[in-house]
């Protein structure tokens, strides 16, 4: 007889059973097939490998912390992680736009013009992420997912457990509402 946990993807099968029973290999298993995708979206939203590493760890530590209130009657683990690891960058974000305006005091040479162009790319991700944060949120996540991760529409569709058709409206969507609301110079 099968049992209803045989008919979800891997990677939640593999989470479900790590709640079950803790068991460090299945959870080991579960980290190396989500990991590379998160790290990619991750690394995308903050643009810092550093700072992309503290991204993870911290994302991982809250799984496991609030591992209990996963359900996956209400979404996939993929979906549950995700969420954890964008509102973990953005929060990130938040604090590294606040620390960076107490050391606007500090000494910057200003005519070094790698430096110049250095802010002029940052100033331009920085924008990007801002418009893209105030989306919808599944426009949010299919943007991310497709063009940050480098994730293929069936892979998003699956992950989200979506129809296809559904993720390609979410894409051309949440491109429309960027482009009205992106300066002309970073499209």
């Amino acid at each position: 007889m099968k049992k209803e946990s045989d008919n979800l993807p891997m990677e939640d099968q593999l989470f479900s059973e790590f709640c079950q029973t803790g068991d460090r290999n299945t959870f080991e298993r579960f980290y190396h097939m989500v990991q590379p995708w998160l790290k990619r979206m991750v690394y995308r939203l903050c643009a810092d490998a550093d700072i992309t590493c503290d991204i993870l760890q911290d994302t991982w530590k809250t799984l496991l912390t609030v591992s209990d209130r996963y359900d996956p009657r209400k979404g996939r683990i993929t979906n549950f992680i995700f969420t954890i690891a964008r509102n973990t960058a953005f929060h990130h974000l938040r604090h590294a736009k606040r620390f960076s305006r107490m050391a606007n005091g500090f000494d910057i040479e200003d005519n070094a013009p790698q430096q110049a162009e250095t802010f002029e790319t940052a100033e331009k991700a920085k924008m990007l992420r801002e418009s893209i944060s105030s989306l919808r949120e599944s426009y949010q996540i299919v943007l991310l997912l497709h063009y940050y991760s480098s994730l293929e529409i069936k892979e998003i569709a699956n992950m989200l457990n979506e129809p296809e058709g559904t993720i390609k409206t979410w894409l051309r969507r949440g491109r429309q509402q960027l482009a009205k609301i992106l300066p002309v110079e970073i499209q």
